[in-house]
């Protein structure tokens, strides 16, 4: 269905390299996740019936990783500012890092209000 827009945007793009609708399954998962496009609309574009082989066809950058990571140390840590670029670079010692993956032992905690 879609073969025919493909060979024309790549001979529009002077493309020597072939690329089909069925290449581009990992990327259209990933793409649509960055674009935070819900999972309902993503699976009824791709054709997939279910959550599972849209996870099939994700693959996960080491960037949103990160984010990740940095979110869950913001959790945490709410006085640190988000930081994802330079994980575990920071001022002072490593425990200070802001995106540090170290965590005070619970006794050297300030306690939450």
């Amino acid at each position: 269905m879609l073969d025919k827009p493909f060979r024309a945007v790549a001979r529009t793009m002077g493309l020597k390299k072939r690329i089909t609708p069925r290449g581009m399954r990992r990327t259209f998962q990933d793409v649509c996740r960055a674009a935070a496009v819900g999972d309902l609309v993503t699976r009824s574009i791709s054709g997939h019936a279910t959550e599972a082989m849209q996870r099939h066809y994700s693959t996960v950058a080491l960037e949103e990783q990160r984010r990740g990571l940095a979110n869950v140390l913001h959790l945490i840590r709410p006085s640190q500012p988000l930081d994802f670029e330079g994980a575990g670079q920071g001022a002072g010692s490593p425990r200070e890092g802001a995106g540090s993956a170290f965590v005070k032992p619970r006794e050297e905690r300030k306690p939450s209000i």
